[in-house]
């Protein structure tokens, strides 16, 4: 599965309004209401309310990016960080079985609300052609071109997902648990603060984790947020990693 790369068809004509293509942020997303076989086969599955959920919330997940083409990438472009089931665990709370279950899914002949692209595969390459779309999403047709390799992380280092509103703070999976771990709830609050902060005055972090560890100024400024909004003090841990 980390060698492949999904897209949703026809992402802007099923996902998009006029309005909404306009936009380089958005707080909702347009959705098809249409309950076609691609829909019903999927609910038929023993979870298949739970992987329905799955993908609105993938669907959520990149529609929050400033430009969508429906890649499931950190950007949703062709050349983008591809995500895995593992990031998007961590961008929508929900249990990475279930990501996975759904990509699978999905991909699958005849639902195909997922296209798998391959590495060094023309996109729109199918293996099996016989079977019909029946989902409510149209199949694009095929680029004349393969599509680029990921471009890898320096010094092959853990991918780094996008967080907050902005998408200005990186963190890699482990680097996300490990700040969770310490600070709970509270974590949404300091990547908020340091994701405005970095939006509005264009500062450069070179770690956003060690930014956002016990003692940096995030924490005091999310302490005088809680005691104002009423929402008790945090107190940032100081112990060792």
């Amino acid at each position: 599965m980390l060698n492949q790369l999904y897209r949703v068809p026809d992402w802007a004509g099923n996902f998009e309004s006029a309005k909404s293509k306009t936009y380089k942020h958005k707080s909702q997303t347009y959705m098809p209401n249409k309950h076609g076989l691609g829909y019903l086969q999927i609910l038929q599955k023993p979870d298949g309310a739970a992987l329905f959920g799955a993908w609105c919330a993938m669907v959520q997940v990149l529609s929050r990016q400033p430009e969508r083409q429906g890649y499931l990438t950190d950007t949703t472009l062709p050349d983008g960080m591809p995500l895995t089931p593992a990031h998007l665990s961590l961008l929508t709370h929900i249990p990475e079985a279930t990501i996975a279950e759904m990509l699978a899914v999905c991909a699958s002949l005849p639902i195909a609300w997922l296209e798998v692209i391959e590495p060094g595969i023309a996109e729109g390459y199918r293996g099996d052609t016989t079977g019909a779309n029946q989902s409510p999403y149209p199949l694009p047709l095929p680029l004349p071109k393969p599509l680029p390799k990921p471009v890898p992380e320096k010094d092959s280092q853990p991918a780094k997902g996008r967080f907050g509103e902005f998408h200005n703070i990186r963190l890699t999976p482990d680097e996300y648990a490990r700040l969770e771990k310490k600070n709970g709830a509270a974590l949404a609050l300091a990547i908020t603060i340091l994701d405005d902060y970095i939006e509005s005055k264009g500062t450069k972090y070179k770690s956003h984790y060690a930014t956002l560890k016990a003692g940096s100024w995030v924490w005091e400024r999310v302490a005088d947020v809680q005691r104002k909004t009423g929402g008790g003090s945090h107190k940032p841990w100081k112990g060792k990693e």
